[in-house]
């Protein structure tokens, strides 16, 4: 951060928002902050993909700091349409399959299932493997949890394919 120049809102928007999702993940202070400084600056340099991001990292850092669904929707919810209007397709599927991971936390298997098949068909289109585990993964528990097990192995192995190509 310190080394970019002081016009480089964009390179700087990406920086925090990807350094929140780091931050969150790690269980450490500040990724709010950054989430909220960065997307500030993709709303100035009129990025949506950036602003996407940024609204994803703030749902993540929501997702492991409140219990609270209602909340937690609501940053997913403006990535979505961000990624939507900016026709990117990796974002999508990472954020879809994100807000279903918490939905299914909450047990909301028929929202988890919808997220998990938009994530599927956004990361075959745009060649994200990683985003395509996570949906297979999520469509095989929503499977395994209903009691559907012969459904649940296919998306398994997917979901473990699709990890194991991206290491």
């Amino acid at each position: 951060d310190s080394i970019l120049p002081t016009n480089a809102d964009a390179a700087r928007a990406h920086l925090r928002c990807s350094r929140s999702l780091l931050l969150t993940r790690a269980g450490r202070p500040g990724a709010r902050d950054d989430a909220e400084a960065g997307r500030a600056l993709a709303r100035r340099v009129a990025s949506r993909r950036l602003e996407a991001l940024c609204f994803r990292a703030l749902g993540e850092h929501l997702v492991q700091t409140v219990d609270d669904p209602l909340r937690t929707r609501v940053p997913f919810d403006s990535a979505e349409a961000l990624h939507r209007a900016s026709r990117d397709q990796a974002g999508l599927a990472l954020t879809l399959g994100r807000r279903g991971a918490d939905r299914l936390s909450y047990w909301d298997l028929v929202a988890t299932r919808a997220d998990a098949g938009q994530a599927l068909d956004a990361a075959r289109v745009s060649g994200n493997r990683s985003a395509e585990g996570l949906a297979h993964y999520l469509i095989g528990m929503t499977n395994w949890l209903t009691g559907d097990l012969a459904s649940a192995e296919p998306d398994f192995r997917a979901a473990v394919t699709s990890f194991e190509q991206v290491n």
